[in-house]
């Protein structure tokens, strides 16, 4: 049995031959856009720079006329005056490759760290619970002092004193969620009071509230008459502690209470 070593088969490299034919080689993406975007500041350089080519023959064209290299023959002459021109015209396209290069990769290093960084730092539960509430207490800012991260960072501890850091900030975060779906008008505080005081209050419902453009303005009469005398209410909207207590003229009458104990 005779074997056929044609080119098709051939081993090692690409050789361009058989069903290879015409078959460009694979090249890098990212390198190739790395080049791309080299060349195209390189480009934008030169535009700035001026055309070398039409500075190289103006110079040399004016050292020609002003005579040097004068005495030297017709060669000597072109030489002598477009050798400066020519260094020059050459040390500016290094300078541009050089500043090209160095930008694009000084770019895409500064993109890598920001990519890293991106990952590493991600919002905890705590972080994000440290934000909402310094939103709610002085409202959505680009900075906040330290006096105001230090307000805020205090009140979300104050609701990690029971049970595991861990659990309370996992009950938090998805009671928010609940309350916010439920239409609560401080969905955050809500959950962390609850959290917090579990066992001892009750919160006011966000059906027991009256509203003016789906904003809650203040506690329904209705509710008001079918509250429970003796219990401790919580009030998102205005992040106050209640009681409801009936009157002997058939009147309710609400007081706002300090915090209950911790239990």
């Amino acid at each position: 049995m005779k074997i056929y070593r044609r080119p098709m088969f051939r081993k090692g490299g690409s050789t361009g031959e058989g069903v290879m034919y015409n078959v460009k080689p694979r090249t890098n993406f990212q390198s190739g856009m790395t080049e791309k975007m080299i060349k195209d500041r390189s480009k934008l350089y030169r535009q700035y720079a001026g055309d070398p080519i039409a500075n190289l023959l103006i110079q040399g064209g004016l050292g020609l006329v002003a005579g040097e290299g004068a005495g030297k023959g017709t060669l000597g002459s072109i030489a002598t005056a477009f050798q400066k021109p020519v260094a020059q015209a050459l040390a500016q396209e290094q300078q541009i490759g050089l500043k090209s290069v160095s930008d694009i990769f000084s770019r895409q290093d500064a993109e890598r760290i920001a990519r890293l960084k991106a990952r590493q730092v991600k919002p905890t539960n705590y972080q994000s619970m440290l934000n909402n509430e310094l939103i709610s207490m002085f409202g959505r800012k680009d900075s906040y002092s330290r006096d105001e991260i230090s307000q805020a960072n205090k009140a979300v501890q104050s609701f990690m004193k029971q049970g595991t850091a861990k659990d309370v900030l996992s009950t938090v975060s998805d009671l928010n969620i609940q309350f916010e779906k439920q239409g609560y008008p401080n969905p955050l505080r809500a959950a962390q009071v609850f959290t917090q005081y579990k066992g001892s209050i009750v919160l006011v419902p966000p059906i027991s509230y009256k509203y003016d453009k789906g904003i809650a303005t203040d506690i329904s009469e209705d509710f008001k008459k079918t509250a429970r005398p003796g219990t401790t209410y919580y009030d998102s909207m205005g992040d106050r502690f209640i009681q409801f207590k009936k009157m002997d003229d058939n009147t309710v009458q609400m007081t706002e209470v300090p915090a209950p104990e911790i239990k």
